[in-house]
């Protein structure tokens, strides 16, 4: 058994369940054709499966081909390992809407599929909680890194969201593989500290420093053109 073998069957037989009457498409580029080839095999030995190549678009949330947004709406479930994310596009918004169960894999690489697609969902939903129910008790957050990052928020809207989902078995439902997810956002103009940006693709360069007062960022160390953005 390869190394893609097993977290594709995890997905095609308990993430998605998929069943014989199912018609299924996948949606792939240059960046991941292992792991759509992976997901095409094992999907194929239950089930009728269409498997297409796109060009990335470019960036997270750039709308596809309206070809390809016509096929997503034709389909019961529709997977898509991409480098740039479809999750939050009117392509897949209406595809759901029409009952197609759509699950986005943006940024997926070998190396992360083969270690977080194979897990306890059960188990992840119990931590998830767990995290959310801490996340809503509190008043200040604070975040730090070993690269820099010291960065404190007022919480007190308690705008805190879960994603502990990791199975797409009802009509319409949609999300990301691997899953697994605590998150907010400051309230305004409570963020002060620094924040150190590890990785944003090519916006700008990595351990690009970012100076912050009052949810304004103020400064901006080690990227000369995205301080310009900032007008700092």
């Amino acid at each position: 058994m390869n190394k893609l073998e097993k977290p594709a069957e995890v997905i095609i037989n308990k993430c998605i369940n998929l069943k014989p009457a199912d018609k299924m498409l996948i949606i792939y580029d240059k960046t991941t054709k292992d792991i759509a080839e992976e997901l095409f095999k094992k999907a194929s030995e239950k089930s009728e499966v269409v498997m297409i190549k796109i060009k990335p678009t470019g960036r997270h949330g750039a709308e596809p081909s309206r070809e390809i947004a016509y096929l997503m709406k034709k389909f019961d479930v529709v997977i898509i390992p991409t480098k740039y994310s479809l999750t939050h596009t009117k392509a897949r918004q209406n595809a759901t809407k029409k009952g197609t169960r759509v699950i986005t894999m943006p940024s997926i690489t070998n190396k992360i599929f083969e270690k977080t697609i194979d897990i306890d969902y059960k188990k992840l939903r119990e931590e998830i909680k767990k995290l959310g129910k801490e996340m809503k008790k509190a008043k200040i957050i604070k975040i730090k890194s070993i690269n820099g990052t010291d960065f404190i928020f007022n919480n007190e809207s308690k705008r805190v969201k879960e994603d502990d989902n990791g199975l797409f078995l009802k009509k319409g439902s949609y999300g990301n593989l691997p899953a697994g997810e605590v998150y907010t956002a400051p309230i305004e103009k409570t963020g002060k500290g620094v924040v150190v940006i590890d990785s944003m693709e090519k916006l700008c360069k990595p351990r690009t420093k970012l100076l912050i007062k009052k949810g304004l960022v103020q400064e901006v160390e080690g990227d000369e053109e995205f301080r310009k953005k900032f007008g700092t």
